[in-house]
């Protein structure tokens, strides 16, 4: 199944306010786009499985062992309030000038 969607028209004339941004929206066919629209469309297309690959990619016998012990092993230890930064933050430590 194929979906497309609308793009928004190049406007000329940026906005200058929220009236402006309102004006503009009244000329689409669709409502703008809101913060978490992007990620949840996204997770909506993962969940369908409409773009799942049709290959069975099965993890090895001794691998996924390994992968679960590993899991595992990440509940010895309690999650920490705060973790402290090892980066750092003296002068000279970046890039080329």
């Amino acid at each position: 199944m194929e979906t497309t969607q609308a793009t928004p028209k190049a406007s000329t004339n940026p906005p200058q306010n929220e009236a402006a941004n309102a004006e503009d929206a009244e000329e689409l066919d669709y409502a703008p786009l809101q913060v978490g629209d992007a990620t949840q469309g996204l997770l909506a297309w993962q969940r369908s499985g409409d773009i799942a690959s049709k290959t069975p990619r099965p993890i090895g016998g001794s691998v996924a062992q390994r992968s679960y012990e590993r899991y595992l092993k990440s509940f010895e230890f309690p999650i920490p309030e705060r973790l402290s930064s090892t980066v750092k933050t003296t002068a000279g430590s970046g890039g080329a000038k």
